[in-house]
């Protein structure tokens, strides 16, 4: 019987790993296609499911153990119980029901005070968060290098010591709030427990059965007493993991915003219209209020001003990366942004951004045409792209093609002049009509400047191009310069006009001639 029980509780434990090994990555899996619904930045930056994806991030290797190891405990009680009953009902039929009865409140009681426990151990997120976040600072690779010159770790440590101070303090208060409600109902399940016990006695006494029975059903209803009580108890924590499938399922319901009737463009995208927007980011003032401009294919146009002018926020609206708060974005003079099919729509878009991306774990061929099936025809395109860039930069794309990306995969690392060229390749080899391109030039060293902006420039003929940049000599070559100024169109024109005008675009043009 103990061998059996020893290989039994094997089977389990390793069944529990399996099962919750898959469930884990089943949430994965299930996260990762609603990620491929998302359109929009609102759903990233909503600060209740930054929290939730946060809760989700911190408990997916644990939580899912957790949940299959307290349903396999709770169904081996539920099957002890079924045989303990079996003995109680030989003594009373009325008493596993009593006992069932006066467990049920235990139960509701225990849920209520998990409940609310962690009701407030969510308020803590932010301030937990705060103190991770030092710790994941201090092991970023992005940032090692500032960590390091900067001694970010030593410098913030004061802050790291109050907030987990503050943090500990708030826990240990919920804590001892917790720990006198958990006290009231212990003391009622106790009572509930003597109560039924000297109930079972009367019931006992009553009936002519020997010493021996008479310990055997006692010994039964103790048994008894203990798996309902770990039912209460580990329901309790049941509740608690279900907190976790709560935030999970929350982000999997939440519907995206969406028109009544979506339009797919498939037609070729010729203009694009801001017609009185307004738009602010949330708990933030204005930055466009009733702005118009219209943009054309087969132009570049240039977007210039002072920091903080709307820039980049003008090509997420663009883009259909936010809705505005007022006002339409008309495509080819008939169809409302917010009424198109969005990846209709950005399958005629490609860009490069400032803070771009390459992901680590993928090949650079992989980062490149961002896809699995890779054509013949696309690497003839990137042979023919590379030509434009010197013999070292087309060796190494060549070498490491098929080879990873990230220091953290053994694979091959690239400096941000690299990483720029390779996002602005990876843009181009998009098949698009309209390109956006945010400080394309930024990390480039001033001697392979020029060929890379000719080459930028000499890639987006033919096509609606909008280029941000700060370098106001690289704007020489486009058609038409957008000059921006606290959310406002106070310029257009091309680089003669504007120049005439001796207004802010020509104050900022000789500022740069110093």
């Amino acid at each position: 019987m103990l061998f059996l029980t020893h290989v039994f509780s094997g089977i389990s434990s390793s069944l529990q790993t399996i099962i919750a090994e898959q469930f884990s990555i089943n949430i994965i899996t299930q996260l990762a296609n609603k990620l491929t619904k998302v359109k929009n930045l609102n759903f990233f930056e909503n600060k209740d499911h930054t929290i939730k994806l946060n809760a989700i991030h911190n408990g997916l290797y644990i939580r899912p153990l957790n949940y299959v190891s307290n349903l396999f405990f709770n169904l081996q009680r539920i099957i002890g119980l079924v045989s303990l009953f079996g003995i109680l009902f030989s003594i009373s039929i009325y008493l596993p029901f009593i006992m069932i009865f006066a467990t049920v409140p235990c139960i509701f009681i225990s849920n209520h005070i998990a409940k609310k426990h962690s009701a407030s151990i969510d308020k803590l997120q932010d301030k937990k968060e705060s103190i991770q976040n030092y710790l994941y600072s201090g092991l970023d690779n992005q940032k090692n290098k500032d960590n390091l010159l900067f001694n970010f770790m030593l410098n913030f440590h004061h802050k790291f010591i109050e907030n987990k101070e503050l943090y500990i303090n708030h826990f240990v208060k919920i804590a001892q709030k917790n720990l006198m409600l958990t006290i009231y109902a212990d003391i009622l399940i106790t009572t509930l427990s003597i109560a039924l016990f000297f109930l079972m006695v009367f019931i006992i006494l009553s009936k002519l059965i020997g010493v021996g029975a008479i310990a055997g059903y006692i010994q039964a209803f103790s048994s008894t007493q203990q798996q309902l009580q770990d039912l209460s108890f580990y329901g309790k924590w049941f509740f608690a993991i279900n907190k976790y499938f709560e935030n999970y399922f929350c982000i999997l319901d939440y519907k995206m915003p969406k028109p009544e009737t979506q339009i797919k463009l498939e037609e070729k995208i010729h203009s694009i219209t801001f017609e009185n927007i307004s738009f602010s980011y949330p708990n933030s003032k204005l930055i466009f209020e009733n702005f118009n401009l219209s943009l054309h294919s087969d132009k570049i146009y240039a977007l210039v001003g002072k920091n903080a002018s709307g820039k980049t926020t003008l090509i997420k609206l663009l883009l259909g990366f936010y809705i505005p708060n007022s006002g339409q974005i008309i495509i080819n003079n008939k169809y409302s942004l917010q009424d198109l099919e969005l990846n209709s729509y950005h399958q005629q878009m490609s860009a490069i951004f400032q803070d771009f991306s390459l992901y680590a774990g993928y090949s650079i061929d992989d980062n490149l045409f961002m896809q699995n099936n890779i054509t013949k025809e696309q690497l003839k395109q990137k042979r023919e792209i590379l030509k434009s860039f010197d013999e070292n930069f087309q060796n190494c794309l060549n070498d490491y093609s098929n080879t990873l990306f990230g220091a953290q995969y053994n694979g091959v690392d690239f400096s941000l002049g690299q990483k720029q060229r390779i996002a602005t390749i990876r843009a181009f080899l998009k098949p698009n009509h309209c390109v956006v391109l945010d400080e394309p030039s930024s990390a480039i060293d001033p001697i392979m400047e020029k060929e890379f902006l000719d080459f930028i420039f000499k890639k987006s003929q033919s096509k609606m191009a909008l280029i941000i940049t700060h370098r106001m000599n690289s704007v020489k070559q486009a058609d038409e310069i957008i000059v921006l100024d606290q959310g406002k169109l106070i310029e257009q024109g091309n680089f003669e006009t504007l120049m005439k005008k001796q207004g802010l675009f020509y104050e900022l043009f000789l500022k740069q001639q110093y």
